[in-house]
């Protein structure tokens, strides 16, 4: 659906049972799917929005090619009777044309600014998270449990130190991640704005990403210690136990109080602890990331702007120097040209 030039993502809806959660859009996006439309039934509120606006849309659709039907004939005949007035006052015509070459670049590269694609999310950081669940998981995978208290002491702290590593590795993958993002973002706007090739030493370092608050892990260990299994069993005889006796001992044992810890569940507890931490830490990264975008295309956007509002003033300047005629073409011009770029941001819109 997605290749199909006559369908576009806002026309999909996605049912998907809520049991799935965001998992389910997180696929959709992994296929293509920018901002999935996930619905629980065909009665959502959001379809019938959808059937009641689209016929609306395409009659506003079908209204603007036939303005620009009727735009794009009137301009041959303006660009005629401007090619005519341009033998006189060449000059001024030479000038008006430069800046108008300007105006358009600049409309040009204010168009990336003001159709933001929107910041999917970074694979290196879902990948880094597989990476920390994946390393508790596999940890101590081979064995069962621990049956001596001391032993599941010792080895609770020392499950703990590694998920602090794996965790300390995990952020700072999410550190460079936004780093190589934010340098991206902070290249492709300089790129777009200098596409415009008009004054483009504008610097942009009143912008920044926003600093990430981190959250670090909580000790797990007691926690670990309490995930345990009693029960009384008869205690086992070792081979020079059986042999010392040599079989004629034959006073009834007393069942022994055996405490089971299992790997297992430590592994499950770890997951639960740590997984919404490091989801956490990966929204707040996308977020920042996000309003660096939108912040940094707004600084662009409104510089952009002012030079529009620049030229065009220039422009008016030089094309009160022509004959009242040709200031009478001039301003049918500037009417053609207004009115196209309101055809196209209601298209856009």
């Amino acid at each position: 659906l997605l290749n199909r030039s006559d369908v576009s993502q806002d026309q999909l809806f996605f049912i998907i049972s809520p049991a799935l959660g965001t998992k389910a859009e997180r696929v959709l996006r992994d296929l293509g799917v920018k901002e999935p439309q996930v619905v629980t039934s065909v009665k959502d509120s959001r379809i019938y929005r959808y059937l009641e606006v689209y016929p609306v849309s395409e009659y506003i659709h079908d209204a603007i090619r036939a303005f620009r039907e009727q735009t794009d004939d009137l301009k041959m005949i303006l660009d005629e009777e401007s090619r005519r007035s341009e033998i006189t006052n060449q000059d001024i015509h030479e000038r008006i044309n430069g800046l108008d070459d300007i105006l358009i670049r600049l409309k040009t590269a204010d168009e990336y600014f003001l159709n933001l694609d929107n910041l999917g999310m970074p694979k290196e950081l879902t990948d880094a998270k597989t990476n920390l669940l994946e390393s508790i998981k596999h940890w101590k995978i081979k064995k069962t449990k621990i049956t001596k208290i001391d032993e599941a002491l010792k080895l609770s702290v020392e499950f703990q130190t590694e998920l602090n590593q794996w965790y300390e590795d995990f952020r700072e993958m999410t550190g460079r991640v936004n780093t190589i993002v934010c340098s991206a973002i902070m290249n492709r706007c300089s790129e777009w704005y200098k596409n415009a090739a008009y004054k483009e030493d504008f610097q942009s370092d009143d912008i920044g990403p926003d600093i990430i608050p981190d959250c670090s892990l909580p000790g797990i260990v007691e926690d670990l210690m309490k995930l345990k299994e009693e029960q009384y069993v008869m205690p086992k005889e070792d081979f020079f136990g059986k042999f010392f006796k040599g079989g004629q001992d034959n006073t009834p044992q007393e069942p022994v109080l055996e405490t089971s810890y299992y790997y297992e569940k430590w592994r499950e507890h770890a997951i639960e602890v740590v997984e919404p931490i490091a989801d956490d830490l990966i929204q707040k990264t996308q977020f920042s990331l996000q309003k660096y975008y939108k912040d940094l295309s707004n600084l662009y956007d409104k510089q952009i702007k002012t030079l529009i509002a620049e030229v065009t003033s220039e422009r008016d300047q030089v094309s009160s120097q022509l004959s009242k005629e040709e200031r009478l073409l001039q301003n049918d011009i500037d009417w053609h040209t207004s009115f196209c770029d309101q055809l196209h941001d209601i298209e856009r819109a």
